[in-house]
């Protein structure tokens, strides 16, 4: 499988092999990943890997040390929240009934997940509204 972040050229948006092999069948054919975080912890703050992918229709988990995926199709109602305490950071899935889902990581992992929550709040709203996420286009250098 060939990443599809929307900057394919960077190292650092590039889903690891070990994941897209896992990924992959879980895709629907139209589907495409947008943003993902390899958590580092589990839900007792042992270190253990899993992952958080934010696609354009939907939030698929790994749990550290699951082999099982979490999917949550995006729809208005949810909302993925960010906090971090002592050096752990926690991402917090939350629909209209209370808390689906924890994710927990060191903030070395910190910007990865900033980015995730920011294509899930982008692909959200537009699964949501139905309108396409407005791309952001830089000017070209003088």
């Amino acid at each position: 499988m060939t990443a599809n972040a929307p900057f394919p050229a960077s190292n650092e948006l590039a889903l690891p092999s070990q994941w897209a092999a896992k990924v992959e069948p879980k895709l629907a054919s139209d589907e495409k990943t947008q943003a993902w975080l390899e958590i580092d912890l589990d839900n007792r703050l042992q270190f253990s890997v899993g992952l958080v992918l934010v696609t354009d229709q939907r939030l698929l988990a790994f749990a550290p040390g699951h082999g099982d995926c979490e999917v949550y199709p995006l729809r208005s109602g949810l909302s993925l929240n960010h906090h971090d305490q002592a050096g752990v950071g926690s991402l917090e899935l939350v629909g209209e009934t209370g808390l689906l889902a924890t994710w927990r990581y060191t903030l070395a992992k910190n910007l990865a997940a900033l980015r995730v929550i920011n294509e899930f709040d982008l692909h959200r709203d537009s699964v949501a509204t139905g309108q396409p996420v407005a791309s952001c286009r830089l000017a070209p250098v003088a």
